[in-house]
């Protein structure tokens, strides 16, 4: 996912499924001019879902929890 598409976006979710991970995100995208309307993107991937939150959160805090959160479970980390 290029790092264009997930300017501005913020953290709302991480889940697990299927012994997948996944980060939900949401962005606000612009409908009209001055109307905007936030879309969810889904990413994908303990890298993906690390990557993105080391260079699209100003909370380090976020970024070792879900470090932790990644380590402590067992299965698959993709």
């Amino acid at each position: 996912m290029s790092g264009d598409l997930l300017d501005g976006a913020r953290a709302k979710r991480l889940l697990r499924r299927e012994g997948r991970w996944f980060l939900e995100v949401e962005r606000l995208v612009a409908v009209d001019p001055g109307v905007f309307r936030p879309t969810l993107q889904r990413i994908e991937g303990r890298e993906g879902i690390l990557w993105f939150l080391g260079h699209h959160n100003s909370d380090a805090d976020l970024e070792r929890s879900a470090r932790g959160v990644f380590d402590t479970t067992s299965g698959a980390h993709a």
